[in-house]
């Protein structure tokens, strides 16, 4: 017991020295896709509406969430601070969620504190808390719906089904998430319709409001970017997913698969799984996109940590208990050097030198 103490308390030391070093070590960076947002926040704090240029209503943005959660800092401070700050709180909350979940039906916790370490060490979560988009706020929610679904709270299902909402509110693939969800609750529940009702509910709550506004506001039920969006990006998704792979500890999927084993944890793990998985299949479809980091990879490196600490944890047969350990910790050295060198294609990377020639230029422009 004093032993697994000290090794959580060191832990969530570690969490976070790292998440302020990684804030720290990113903090130059800012997208320029995110000026898109600022320019449309700024309009929008200033009474010339949602809008990229005056008397323009054209929707050339999806992240309305975003949008409003950034201008509540940005009426006292310029951008990008606007945005970097709400990030590294966003980063704060998801990870003390993570600490602090405690599941029921097993008994220890600490595993909240090790999926927690495995998310602060990633440096595509690092990136993108502070690269002035909505990544990081997309993976609170769709973090937060699932652990939400397995907390002990009475009316869990309409408050995931809020959350699922607010992602869908976030970016589109949200309500992606949402589907491959409510499936899986559908199937669990033996297709029980009056089961899925109240999830259903709350994310329509949401859902449905903000596709009115866009209808009368912009005269469209889709975003102008999304004519753009719905093509397979160039390189396709194999060269984007080796890319990126060491940065998302891709080491932690088998470990949370094999989880399903266990029957006493399949019900927990598989809904996370699923929603993991399938997202992962769609991404893999659609090429990815060109942005540094693996930014599509991220909204579901928390999940898939979470589920994989669970497994180690709660794994009672000794030996494959250490094969688990020893498979986390390979992914977590993967993955916490995956800014400078690449292990899995044993090649140096060039992704911060990427990103001060971008901030030069930047500047220039």
């Amino acid at each position: 017991m004093v032993k697994s103490k000290i090794l959580i308390s060191a832990l969530l030391i570690a969490t976070v020295i790292i998440t302020l070093f990684g804030a720290w070590n990113f903090w130059f960076y800012t997208v320029e896709d995110a000026y898109i947002s600022f320019r449309y926040c700024d309009n929008f704090i200033n009474g010339n509406g949602l809008v990229f240029n005056q008397g323009e209503n054209v929707e050339g943005y999806t992240n309305f969430l975003w949008q409003m959660v950034i201008s509540i800092p940005r009426l006292v401070m310029p951008f990008p601070i606007a945005a970097k700050i709400p990030g590294v709180i966003l980063l704060s909350l998801l990870l003390i969620s993570m600490i602090r979940m405690r599941l029921s039906s097993l008994d220890s916790g600490a595993y909240g504190a090790v999926s927690a370490f495995l998310v602060a060490i990633c440096p595509g979560i690092q990136m993108w808390t502070v690269a002035g988009l909505e990544t990081i706020l997309f993976t609170v929610c769709v973090t937060s719906a699932v652990l939400v679904y397995h907390s002990q709270l009475k009316r869990k299902l309409p408050v995931t089904g809020i959350i699922f909402g607010l992602a869908t509110l976030t970016r589109p693939e949200g309500a992606f998430f949402f589907c491959l969800f409510l499936l899986v609750v559908f199937i669990l529940e033996r297709g029980s319709v009056k089961a899925v009702t109240p999830v259903v509910t709350g994310f329509l709550v949401l859902v449905i409001p903000h596709a009115v506004f866009r209808f009368f506001y912009y005269d469209a039920f889709l975003p102008n970017t999304f004519w753009v969006k719905s093509k397979r990006f160039q390189g396709g998704g194999y060269r984007y997913f080796t890319r990126y792979a060491a940065m998302t500890g891709f080491l932690m999927f088998p470990v949370a698969w094999a989880g399903c084993l266990n029957k006493n944890l399949r019900r927990v793990l598989l809904p996370n799984l699923i929603m993991a998985t399938g997202y992962l299949a769609y991404v893999y479809y659609i090429g990815g996109d060109w942005m540094p980091y693996g930014r599509f990879l991220i909204p579901v490196i928390p999940i898939v940590s979470w589920t994989a600490a669970v497994h180690v944890f709660h794994e009672k047969r000794r030996l494959r208990k250490h094969i688990l350990v020893i498979l986390l910790c390979m992914s977590a050295i993967i993955s916490l050097v995956s800014a400078r060198y690449d292990l899995l294609r044993f090649r140096p990377t060039n992704y911060m030198n990427v990103l001060t020639w971008e901030l030069t230029h930047f500047r220039q422009w």
